[in-house]
């Protein structure tokens, strides 16, 4: 049973396309299964946004994304939320990743990293602790990215976003990844190679 959360506006995640994501719209024959009851709304799976026009970082090029991994709850497409204090996680029930958070996170670094100068190669390993919407009030949320870093020389170090989601739905949700993501990069690419700092 789902709870009262979130408001109508929560659930319809119409508005990627205005705030420049890439919002996708499957096919809505699963409303047609439904029996006796109002067709479900299109699902819908959302991605990061564009590169940013300035995407580079000194000598990045040589780093190398050995392997990232995170736990289980993040390893699926679903969009989680929690509402209030609540810690439970919940889903939207229209709305997608196109990839595991993960897998989106991997790509970003791979883009950023092609974009970038030369520089020596450098092994990085990363662990995808947290990908959540956290919604303080059903009109207000924000997004929490939270991952853990170790370079090839042995050097460690955490990274974590917290974005204000620019509407509290799901493409709300989906924008401020794109930033949180792009500002955990900023800083993950300038800390991995030594010098930059």
């Amino acid at each position: 049973m789902h709870p009262p959360f979130p408001p109508p506006g929560l659930r319809t995640a119409r508005r990627g396309l205005a705030l420049g994501l890439v919002a996708l719209p499957l096919s809505s024959l699963l409303g047609a299964c439904a029996v006796g009851g109002p067709p479900l709304p299109p699902l819908r799976q959302y991605e990061l946004g564009p590169l940013p026009a300035v995407a580079t970082q000194p000598q990045a090029g040589g780093v190398v994304l050995a392997s990232l991994q995170g736990p289980s709850w993040l390893s699926g497409p679903e969009m989680a939320y929690t509402l209030g204090s609540e810690r439970q996680r919940q889903f939207y029930r229209d709305a997608r990743w196109v990839a595991p958070p993960g897998e989106l996170l991997a790509e970003r670094l791979r883009q950023r990293v092609a974009r970038s100068p030369a520089g020596p190669r450098l092994l990085l390993r990363l662990h995808l602790e947290e990908c959540l919407q956290v919604f303080a009030t059903p009109t207000r949320s924000e997004l929490l990215l939270r991952l853990r870093a170790e370079a090839g020389d042995g050097r460690v170090r955490a990274f974590e976003r917290r974005v204000p989601t620019p509407s509290a739905d799901a493409a709300g949700g989906a924008a401020a990844l794109t930033q949180a993501v792009d500002g955990v990069l900023d800083e993950l690419l300038v800390w991995a190679v030594p010098g930059n700092t």
